[in-house]
């Protein structure tokens, strides 16, 4: 085949082609709903106005910054007390190596909470976890700094990172409720860098939390944070899981 032949079967293959204007007008009439570069939707939204695709910006931005400043105070309330172990240690009578168990606890509980609660909330809700487990996660904060014993300290932070831990793995999941694939990119960014952002501030707050007050409050100021953002949360937030 000579070289006008061959360009004679490019030039019909390429006539043959669909255009982007013409994938675009496909698309439009199977009912795809497209993205500004004029592909499809993933995942495509419901012609439900409730559904949390189908929300303004704003009320997405507004979840996504509750969201995500309780992940930061999860990672606040972990690490608080990093400061503070000694005479942390001198109140329960154990060493550092014990002492810092409060800490790894936690992270630990917060871990392992992910693999009960995510499941739950496929179930259930978004927002009946959060509400419950935030709840019951600032309460064991507070429960944590008034405990008068080593045994004490060590079940309330395990209890405080099973279920004050939650929104550190479910907060990823709302992310993808309310955005679509071609922007999670950007808005789980602003989600995990608030996230890690609470355990690097955590113990430079609380140096000066237990040198002007006392090791009790780096417990009861992440517990208090946490319950006005619960309450917050509990009147402007809705349900992002769509059935």
């Amino acid at each position: 085949m000579d070289e006008m032949e061959k360009g004679q079967v490019r030039d019909v293959e390429d006539a043959d082609r669909p255009t982007d204007s013409e994938d675009r007008n496909d698309a439009a009439r199977a009912g795809l709903r497209l993205d500004p570069s004029g592909l499809p939707l993933s995942p495509q939204p419901s012609s439900d106005p409730m559904d949390p695709l189908n929300w303004k910006l704003s009320v997405k931005l507004v979840v996504l910054a509750e969201v995500s400043i309780l992940s930061f105070l999860a990672l606040l309330s972990a690490s608080l007390i990093t400061p503070a172990f000694v005479p942390l240690s001198e109140f329960v009578h154990r060493g550092l190596v014990p002492t810092a168990y409060v800490t790894s606890l936690f992270i630990l509980c917060a871990g392992l909470s992910t693999i009960f609660w995510n499941p739950v909330s496929n179930v259930y809700g978004r927002r009946p976890v959060y509400i419950l487990t935030v709840a019951v996660g600032a309460a064991m904060s507070a429960a944590s700094g008034a405990a008068r014993s080593y045994g004490q300290l060590l079940a309330f932070r395990c209890l405080n990172g099973f279920f004050g831990g939650v929104p550190l793995g479910l907060g990823s999941a709302t992310v993808c409720d309310m955005f679509f694939a071609h922007e999670r990119g950007l808005y789980m960014g602003v989600y995990t860098v608030t996230l890690i952002t609470g355990g690097h501030v955590a113990p430079i707050i609380g140096g000066y939390i237990e040198r002007d007050l006392t090791w009790h409050w780096c417990f009861y100021v992440p517990a208090i944070l946490t319950g006005a953002l619960w309450l917050l949360f509990v009147l402007t937030v809705p349900e992002t899981l769509t059935c």
